[in-house]
């Protein structure tokens, strides 16, 4: 969303498909991981706060 409110995105890019903009290998946490695991993972790759990230069960979305 952040992308697509620029000046002239939605001109230069609004016909193309959603998927050139998604985050394709999203960071996954597991529901049981402490906030220490979880701070850590953002410290090493910190785009993830904002793309966002799944958190599953067991592996489980």
């Amino acid at each position: 969303m952040d992308q697509y409110a620029l000046p002239y995105h939605r001109e230069v890019f609004g016909k193309r498909p959603c998927i050139q903009f998604a985050n394709t290998t999203p960071l996954i946490v597991e529901r049981d991981s402490t906030l220490e695991q979880i701070a850590g993972l953002f410290t090493h790759d910190d785009h993830h706060l904002s793309d966002g990230f799944i958190v599953t069960k067991t592996g489980v979305i």
